[in-house]
């Protein structure tokens, strides 16, 4: 007789093998659907897209000006005494701080990204891809995919959004494997 699966624990629901009865003297046993390895790795996959999710959250930009004028912007990688690690353009650079005139942290990616968006308007189309560039170029690829999914709520055949959405999403996977 099956149990109700209201009278199951979470963890009995999954652990339940019932018995079906095939006909007189005979019995087969079916097993949860989802093998404990497959249900492992969606633990772990979602695990690792929330990590991903939190380090974008962490990203910060920052601003160099060095003593020859040069000015140099990017993702502040890491600041330890009078050193400064900049990624820019993807390649990280260690600078010391002493050969810089002026060094300032202009703050967390994503609160930048909320202020551009407020002032960008729904049907602004072009704009709104612009900041998907913008946080593509700073690596906040999940924030990028969520704008860009709300833009093609707006225009569904924008190709421009379906194509940076097919990237969004591979660099998403490249990471995540």
């Amino acid at each position: 007789m099956p149990i109700p699966m209201r009278m199951l624990s979470a963890a009995g629901a999954v652990m339940l093998v019932s018995i079906v009865a095939i006909g007189p003297g005979s019995a087969q046993t079916a097993v949860d659907p989802v093998p404990p390895t497959v249900r492992n790795e969606q633990a772990a996959a979602r695990e690792a897209e929330a990590e991903m999710r939190r380090a974008e959250e962490e990203l910060v930009e920052a601003r160099l000006v060095l003593r020859t004028g040069r000015s140099i912007e990017g993702l502040l990688v890491a600041r330890e005494g009078r050193n400064a690690t900049i990624r820019v353009q993807g390649k990280d650079t260690e600078f010391d701080l002493a050969d810089a005139v002026e060094f300032e942290e202009l703050g967390p990616v994503l609160e930048s990204f909320a202020a551009l968006r407020l002032a960008t308007p729904d049907d602004d189309v072009p704009g709104r891809l612009q900041l998907v560039r913008w946080l593509r170029d700073r690596g906040a690829y999940f924030a990028a995919l969520d704008e860009v999914v709300s833009i093609i709520g707006v225009e569904p055949y924008n190709l421009d959004a379906q194509e940076m959405r097919r990237w969004l999403e591979s660099q998403i996977q490249l990471k995540l494997a």
